[in-house]
């Protein structure tokens, strides 16, 4: 298949609210609003990918405050409700939260996930990455950050499972 990296994120951001609708749970979910708000104070935070025009999956990465990374990795449960003052644009020390991660399933063959790994690993690669942090909400959540080198942490109170990379 003839999948690509999508250049334009902002044309596609209804497109990944939509996807987010149809994968998480209505508690894992921001409004439309706030999303288009997040995006607006970074706008490359997001690796998507597409076929034929149409978005089959992404990863979203918010550059986070330092003291809100400290947070989330000492809090007991989820902490992904942010102050739009907790996203930040990418400095000289960036602290990314891996926020979320959706391929449609007619697309999890392997290609599409690789391309997203691929880009993404030379995202951080070209930042002064200071710490890297998400949280696993599935089973596919763990698998990820585990097959990206993330150290399991804990898990949390709500069932979920915090990872680092630093």
């Amino acid at each position: 298949m003839d999948y690509k990296i999508i250049d334009n994120i902002e044309e596609y951001i209804n497109d990944i609210i939509t996807l987010d609708d149809n994968f998480y749970d209505q508690e894992y979910l921001w409004s439309n609003d706030y999303q288009w708000k997040v995006y607006e104070r970074n706008h490359d935070s997001f690796i998507a990918v597409s076929l034929d025009n149409k978005i089959v999956g992404y990863i979203n990465y918010l550059s986070i405050t330092k003291e809100k990374y400290n947070e989330m990795n000492n809090s007991n449960v989820i902490t992904d409700e942010f102050n739009l003052e907790d996203i930040i644009p990418f400095g000289n020390e960036i602290y990314l939260t891996v926020n979320s991660i959706v391929i449609l399933k007619e697309h999890q063959d392997g290609e599409v996930i690789k391309l997203i790994n691929n880009e993404f690993i030379k995202k951080i690669n070209s930042l002064p990455i200071k710490g890297i942090n998400g949280i696993a909400i599935s089973p596919d959540g763990n698998k990820w950050f585990n097959n990206m080198g993330f150290k399991h942490i804990k898990s949390l109170e709500d069932g979920n499972d915090l990872y680092i990379k630093e």
